[in-house]
């Protein structure tokens, strides 16, 4: 199925639920984009469960993660695939921004079903956009997206 940057992110708005920083910042560079399945998803995951680059510190850490799957994706064929970019901040319970972190999100069809989860390229696990791990900063409370783009 193909959709636009427009459905993406009414989708993201509409099922997700998350709170967002006042000036989200949205963008895209394709017309059109391949809305995955379920199947085609885990597939892709399968990817970055296997990936070999490790975490360090500043030189290879979540924008590096980020950018190699978004990467990837436009080598095997998949650029305009229904998975962007996101970035978060997270808060503590006095309402302090306490990190940032880069991931991916993604939009699919699990049955007849519209589904947007953040995905960590990491790990390859899938969140709920908002889910206080995000990021895995301790104390925080909130997660709210300030960036997002296919």
């Amino acid at each position: 199925m193909i959709v636009t940057h427009d459905y993406l992110r009414d989708t993201i708005q509409k099922t997700v639920g998350y709170e967002a920083e006042p000036e989200v910042r949205w963008f895209s560079f394709d017309g059109s984009y391949k809305l995955l399945t379920k199947k085609q998803l885990d597939e892709i995951l399968l990817y970055v469960a296997n990936k070999s680059a490790l975490y360090v510190a500043t030189k290879y850490d979540c924008e590096d993660y980020q950018r190699e799957m978004i990467g990837w994706l436009s080598k095997v064929g998949l650029g305009n695939c229904s998975i962007g970019t996101m970035g978060t901040i997270s808060y503590n319970s006095a309402g302090q921004a306490i990190g940032g972190h880069y991931g991916c999100i993604v939009v699919y069809l699990d049955g007849s079903s519209k589904v947007a989860k953040y995905l960590e390229p990491q790990s390859g696990k899938l969140y709920n956009v908002g889910d206080v791990t995000i990021g895995g900063y301790l104390g925080a409370t909130k997660v709210k997206v300030f960036e997002c783009g296919f």
